[in-house]
């Protein structure tokens, strides 16, 4: 873990399945926080990366997921899964909608 980072003392693991905006609600509600209230203010320098309008489940940037991990101790690859940007190309072939129109007259 980088210097000067330290584990939230609170950080259940996240559910079989579960979404990334899911697991943060609980974790958040374990501190008597919001989601909205937590990331802009305990994610390091990641806080200023937050976009309160981001769909955390669809997207989440690099730079929030890495500052989850270490906060939190659970692997990058597993926070990315839980979102749909994670499940390409597994789910999806891309998260560009415009890409289905390819072809198409």
């Amino acid at each position: 873990m980088p210097d000067g980072v330290r584990r939230w003392p609170v950080h259940p693991e996240p559910g079989p399945g579960e979404a990334l905006t899911s697991w943060l609600g609980r974790l958040a509600g374990l501190y008597g926080l919001s989601v909205e209230q937590l990331l802009p203010h305990n994610l390091g320098s990641a806080s200023a990366r937050f976009d309160r309008g981001a769909d955390l489940d669809y997207q989440t940037p690099t730079i929030i997921v890495h500052a989850l991990a270490e906060r939190t101790g659970v692997a990058m690859s597993r926070l990315r899964r839980m979102t749909i940007a994670g499940c390409v190309p597994w789910l999806a072939d891309t998260l560009n909608p415009a890409d289905g129109q390819k072809g198409r007259s």
